[in-house]
């Protein structure tokens, strides 16, 4: 018996963890918040592509360079959804806020370069901008 509770928990652990391999990154993402839905498509050739949707009226489109690093990825200057209107000055303070190259808020999304984790939850590959938040990219499909 505590063999078959120690195997179920085995499994259990490890469908979960960072991803560790750059090359599981690239694909089509979805995340959808109360204000705003977005696309995230992201290439093996270190460049991404979101549409942004917003409920009120419209849409954005957005393109820039990523890169990886230990567990996370690296975008610069994505369009990211505000939690609850908080931006990066709710989080770091004004002065803060501003080295970290805020350049707008657009209809409930602000555009910076913001690093996510990459995780890996039962065989969704996730990235957290938010992770405190429940608030994640979740991969839909393959580049």
């Amino acid at each position: 018996m505590r063999q078959l509770i120690l195997a179920i928990a085995l499994i259990a652990l490890s469908g979960c963890g960072p991803v560790d391999a750059p090359n599981t990154i690239p694909g089509h993402y979805e995340l959808k918040s109360r204000d705003v839905n977005v696309s995230l498509e992201v290439r093996a050739d270190g460049t991404y592509t979101e549409t942004v949707k917003y409920r009120t009226n419209g849409e954005e489109n957005n393109s820039n360079r990523w890169k990886w690093a230990v567990n996370q990825v690296i975008f610069n200057d994505i369009l990211l959804p505000e939690i609850d209107r908080l931006g990066p000055e709710h989080f770091f303070g004004p002065e803060t806020a501003k080295r970290l190259n805020a350049h707008k808020t657009v209809q409930g999304t602000i555009q910076l370069d913001w690093s996510m984790a990459a995780e890996k939850v039962f065989g969704d590959i996730r990235l957290a901008p938010y992770p405190d938040n429940d608030l994640f990219f979740h991969k839909t499909g393959q580049q």
